[in-house]
């Protein structure tokens, strides 16, 4: 089984990509502290559909969420001819782990939105429950 459950901080804003198919994808990076030591590690991040518009409309560099996942390698070969490789999170589901402020808060999140509580997920069912985190 191939799963990944991560919480941490966005370490870059997300960018959301649409396609002519109508499908969008996000990509950020999620910096994630270990515990008991004062590393940080970093893992590339991509998330698709309903997901992606959640992570790209109600997130921002520095915002606490918690993902689940599947670890992929992507490998391509650069222009100078040499292999390269990275680990990337295919993002199933996102959950918002705190609320953010006002004036960075998107228009579309309603005020009474329980941060925390909700998690979206990438199989078209949106809200899941968030029990895993």
């Amino acid at each position: 089984m191939n799963s990944i459950m991560l919480v941490g901080r966005l370490g870059r804003e997300p960018e959301l990509l649409f396609f002519t198919s109508g499908a969008s994808v996000a990509k950020s990076s999620l910096a994630v502290k270990r515990k008991g030591f004062d590393e940080t590690d970093w893992f590339a991040i991509e998330a698709w559909g309903k997901t992606s518009e959640v992570l790209a409309n109600y997130t921002r560099k520095g915002s606490l969420i918690g993902i689940e996942g599947q670890v992929t390698v992507e490998s391509w070969k650069g222009q100078n001819g040499e292999f390269h490789s990275k680990l990337l999170v295919k993002v199933q589901r996102v959950t918002l782990l705190e609320k953010q402020s006002r004036e960075t808060q998107p228009a579309a999140v309603p005020p009474s939105a329980n941060f925390g509580k909700i998690a979206y997920s990438s199989n078209g069912q949106t809200p899941v429950s968030a029990s895993a985190f």
